[in-house]
């Protein structure tokens, strides 16, 4: 088998269904691909819709968690069980992939043999101020394919549209089970780190099911920054981290902001920037 292809699922049974019907669509030949799917002690229908989707989707592998353990001990649980003996590539319960997915990933590998990680984006479907904040913060994610060759790039590694050479996960190892939020990219780092060399390409999109309120937004942050903490306990880290973003990108990152949303909406930009930034920092410093 070529491709193991990763969700992790907790409590999203609707969305899943959508996901699962988009990889039951790629155009990629079905004995060369498997879906694992590791259903994380959802409390809703979805253990049930995954035992009964096994019966025609041919592709799809099911493993169930009892309790609810975490997305980093979900997505190693995946690991564990996959088969694929070349690549790695995984989604998020919410996302809907082209047909072409599969195979726009893999060109990246055909191309250059010494590509071993490629990192596509996710596009909300939903387009809101919030969204398109979130989009703008990282703007230069989508302006042209980006090869990471002995360059660390702290965003590297989103697991909702991701994919790796085999051997690079059996190198680097397991999610870092400590994180409850940014375990992806916290992996793609040291992805990096082992001089692995990968790309970014935004011309590869999934599309994102979920649209943040301001309120699921900042709560995310502050996880984020809780879980940044645990990466490290040095202060002066975190300030060096934050303070590669210059006011020239965030210059650039307002345009972009402004090119997305309603005329009214275009002067929440900083407001939304200074809660986002308040809720991180909390997260960092032990919470309020």
């Amino acid at each position: 088998m070529k491709v193991s292809i990763i969700v992790p699922t907790y409590n999203r049974r609707e969305k899943l269904e959508k996901c699962l019907d988009s990889l039951e669509r790629l155009d990629f030949p079905e004995d060369e691909y498997e879906v694992v799917v590791v259903n994380d002690g959802s409390e809703d229908s979805t253990k049930k819709f995954l035992d009964d989707k096994k019966d025609d989707m041919e592709v799809l592998k099911v493993v169930h968690h009892e309790e609810n353990q975490g997305i980093a001990p979900t997505r190693n649980t995946a690991l564990e069980q996959a088969e694929a003996e070349e690549f790695l590539f995984f989604t998020d319960d919410d996302c809907i992939v082209p047909e072409d997915w599969v195979k726009r990933h893999l060109e990246h590998y055909d191309n250059d043999s010494e590509i071993y990680g490629v990192n596509g984006v996710q596009w909300p479907v939903d387009l809101n101020l919030v969204e398109a904040f979130k989009l703008a913060r990282h703007y230069d994610r989508y302006e042209g394919v980006k090869v990471f060759d002995g360059e660390i790039s702290t965003g590297y590694g989103e697991t909702n549209n991701l994919s790796y050479r085999r051997e690079v996960v059996e190198e680097v190892g397991d999610f870092n089970n400590g994180l409850e939020r940014g375990s992806d990219t916290e992996y793609g780092r040291r992805v990096l780190e082992e001089g692995y060399k990968c790309v970014l390409d935004p011309s590869i999109k999934v599309k994102h099911l979920k649209s943040d309120s301001i309120l699921s937004f900042l709560k995310t942050k502050y996880k984020l920054g809780v879980s940044i903490k645990k990466q490290t306990d040095a202060t002066e880290k975190i300030e060096e981290d934050r303070d590669t973003t210059d006011s020239t990108h965030i210059l650039e990152a307002w345009k972009y902001y402004n090119s997305k949303v309603r005329f009214f909406e275009k002067p929440l930009f900083p407001f939304i920037g200074f809660l986002s930034v308040a809720s991180r920092k909390i997260g960092e410093r032990g919470g309020i």
